[in-house]
C-alpha cells in the first residue's frame, strides 16, 4: 500500500518480559523508516552494550529525572514530549514499554493516547518458554546473544512445587494486558513471538501497514535464539515437569514446537 505521510507516526511496542520484545525492536530498526528505543522507561542505570547500543535514546527517563525537579505525572509527560525531537527522517518513531513500567508509571497511558499512539502488543503464547527464558537469564546473567558468539543452553531445575503458580502468573498477567488494550480508544494490532519466528517477513509487513509505512525491507537481526534444544536437553528434571502437566491446560505448551 501506498502512504501519503502528512504527519509522523508514534508506535509502543507493549509487552511482558522475555516475549522477544528486544528482538522485535532490533528488527523494526532495520527498516530505515522506522526508529525504536528499547526500554526508555526502565528504572535504572543502564550500561551499553552490544545488544543494546542502537536502541538507547538520547536519555532515559531514569537520566531525565535526576535534572527534572517536577514531579509526577508532569515530568513523564515532558520526557514524553521529547520523543518528537528524536525523529529526524523517520516516518515512524516509538518505543518499547514493558507491563510493569505502564503499572509503575500510569500516567504514560493518558499520553499515549492524547497523542495518538499506535499500539503494538507482543505476546509470547508459550509461557514455559517465557519462564525458562528467565530462569536462564537468572542463572546465567545472559540477556541476550547476538552476532557470531554461542552460548551453551545451561539445564533449568524447574520447581514442581511453584510450577503451576509459575505458569498461571504468566497466562494471567497476558489476559489481563489484552482486555486493559481492547477496552482503550486506540489502535491495537497484537502478534506473537511464536508467529514472528515462524512467518517473519509476512508479520514485519503487517507491522509496516499498521504503522503507515511504506518500506516494507527489513533486514536481518544481529540476535540470535539461544534457547534452541528440546525441552528433553532444556529442562533438568524434564520428566517430572511433564508428568506434573500432564492432564493440565499446560500439558500442551509441551508439545508445541520449540521457539
Amino acid at each position: 500500500m501506498n502512504y501519503k505521510q502528512n504527519k509522523v507516526t508514534k508506535f509502543v511496542v507493549i509487552a511482558k518480559q522475555r516475549s522477544g520484545s528486544s528482538w522485535l525492536i532490533d528488527l523494526l530498526n532495520t527498516n530505515s523508516e522506522i526508529r525504536s528505543f528499547g526500554e526508555i522507561f526502565l528504572d535504572r542505570p543502564v550500561k551499553v552494550q552490544p545488544w543494546n547500543q542502537n536502541t538507547l535514546p538520547p536519555i532515559r527517563f531514569y537520566e531525565f529525572r535526576q535534572s527534572n525537579t517536577d514531579q509526577r505525572p508532569w515530568v513523564t509527560w515532558q520526557y514524553l514530549n521529547m520523543i518528537n525531537s528524536w525523529v529526524g527522517e523517520h516516518q515512524a518513531i516509538g518505543f518499547k514499554l514493558m507491563y510493569s513500567q505502564l503499572m509503575r508509571y500510569p500516567e504514560i497511558l493518558l499520553k499515549l493516547i492524547l497523542e495518538d499512539y499506535k499500539f503494538i502488543h507482543l505476546v509470547r503464547e508459550n509461557h514455559l518458554d517465557s519462564l525458562l527464558s528467565a530462569k536462564h537469564k537468572q542463572q546465567t546473567g545472559l540477556y541476550h546473544l547476538i552476532g557470531d558468539y554461542n552460548v551453551k543452553f545451561k539445564r533449568i531445575y524447574l520447581n514442581p512445587l511453584s510450577i503451576i503458580k509459575e505458569l498461571e502468573a504468566h497466562d494471567k498477567r497476558i489476559k489481563q494486558a489484552r482486555i486493559m488494550l481492547r477496552s482503550l480508544p486506540v489502535s491495537l494490532t497484537e502478534i506473537t513471538y511464536e508467529l514472528l519466528c515462524s512467518n517473519q517477513t509476512e508479520i514485519l509487513n503487517k507491522i509496516a501497514d499498521f504503522l503507515s509505512i511504506n518500506n516494507v525491507s527489513f533486514s536481518k537481526s544481529n540476535f540470535k535464539r539461544i534457547a534452541v534444544s528440546s525441552y528433553e536437553d532444556k529442562i533438568y528434571n524434564y520428566g517430572e515437569i511433564k508428568t506434573l502437566l500432564l492432564g493440565t491446560k499446560f500439558d500442551k505448551l509441551l508439545q508445541q514446537k520449540n521457539k
